[in-house]
């Protein structure tokens, strides 16, 4: 079946503000430059929005020899520092993501003293560079083994359906609850042209007229990231959507726990491709 490509997301940043393209280069570590940098605590543990949602705030913009970043309240800019990607020879370090270890390289003093500053964090943090050179030993090897995306939780690419959230918001919407839009959820690439939730029965994508394709590995389980506001870095009130996703759809082993959207990876290693908006793929199902 014939789903077209509606929305292309990065985050130079594991967990971010991200950035929407019109179109990307794509390989087995998933979209050019998604999640090459990761923010660390001293003891090397990852930052995400689960503890500190302001990170959704800090919003990330590549550069020929790094990142800009920005603090934002709302759509104004409260500051903002440029940094250079570090060189070959910067310090090294390991980072936990989580059963996985990454390592990269350190960032300028300066960089991290805003960082800190700017995510309110009482003890200093770290950024780090995913470099050519990084390696990262997966806890479970199997799934995604050496695809696993640079300082990304596990899969190369999250693909979301787009009628999936209509679904959702419909429901919440019902509920008298604030209705949510896809930045909640932090995918990679979104389509539409499936009733809500037919992904999860899918199995691969490939590109119309090219040997492009997505394999669909299971569905991604969702953590509290999914109650962040990505306009104010602040929880949504009773933690929606979090209950409704779960009661509309639950993981199939777990079901307190929502599930959207699915986990995928090039079919084959050595592929690489661009992909747009407007794009159309083919949606194979299971028999």
């Amino acid at each position: 079946m014939d789903v077209q490509i509606t929305g292309l997301y990065c985050y130079p940043i594991k967990s971010c503000a991200g950035i929407a393209m019109d179109s990307c280069e794509i390989s087995r570590k998933g979209i050019h430059g998604d999640r090459q940098w990761l923010i660390v605590d001293s003891e090397g543990n990852a930052l995400t929005q689960r503890k500190y949602p302001i990170m959704a705030c800090i919003q990330p913009m590549p550069t020929d020899d790094g990142l800009v970043l920005e603090k934002k309240n709302g759509s104004s800019v409260v500051s903002e520092i440029r940094v250079i990607r570090p060189h070959a020879d910067a310090p090294r370090t390991s980072a936990k993501v989580w059963k996985d270890t990454a390592e990269g390289l350190i960032c300028a003093t300066e960089a991290n003293q805003w960082l800190t500053e700017a995510i309110g964090a009482h003890h200093p943090l770290k950024l780090l560079y995913y470099s050519a050179e990084s390696r990262r030993l997966p806890g479970y090897p199997d799934r995604f083994g050496e695809d696993a995306t640079h300082f990304a939780d596990a899969a190369p690419f999250l693909v979301v359906n787009a009628f999936s959230l209509r679904a959702l918001n419909l429901m919440l919407e019902n509920k008298c609850l604030p209705l949510v839009d896809i930045r909640h959820f932090r995918p990679n690439i979104v389509f539409s042209g499936l009733p809500g939730f037919a992904e999860q029965h899918g199995v691969s994508l490939k590109k119309r007229n090219e040997t492009l394709k997505l394999k669909l590995v299971d569905l991604c389980q969702r953590c509290a990231v999914i109650t962040v506001d990505p306009h104010t870095g602040t929880r949504l009130p009773k933690a929606v959507p979090f209950a409704e996703l779960a009661a509309l759809n639950p993981m199939p082993e777990n079901p307190k726990a929502p599930g959207f959207g699915m986990n995928a990876m090039l079919e084959s290693p050595d592929q690489t491709g661009n992909i747009a908006v407007g794009d159309i793929w083919e949606m194979s199902f299971k028999n």
